[in-house]
């Protein structure tokens, strides 16, 4: 009888931390999401492309991300392209910097 007792308060224990991480894994999800969409309305105003944004954003699996509990949930999303300025604005400040400097 107690082992069952200790079994359902640690399975309880366990579903009340996945509630959680379930949360939390949300929150970051539409964070990063609405980041991707004010990133890729610039994109679109600026004309350049900007599906390449929801496809590295979609490339990260939800379940991957719950159930991987040893990671932070921010780390999935740190240093992704999805939440970056686009690499062709790079390339033109880079081109204006270059053009700059040798007038």
């Amino acid at each position: 009888m107690i082992f069952l007792i200790i079994g359902l308060s640690g399975l309880g224990l366990f579903l009340f931390m996945l509630k959680r991480r379930n949360t939390r894994v949300l929150e970051e999800c539409i964070r990063v999401q609405n980041v991707v969409d004010a990133l890729a309305k610039k994109d679109i105003a600026r004309d350049l492309p900007w599906e390449w944004r929801y496809d590295s954003f979609e490339s990260m699996s939800y379940d991957k991300m719950l159930y991987e509990f040893w990671k932070p949930v921010k780390s999935y999303f740190k240093n992704s392209p999805c939440c970056q300025e686009s690499p062709e604005i790079n390339k033109r400040k880079e081109e204006q910097r270059n053009d700059t400097a040798s007038s």
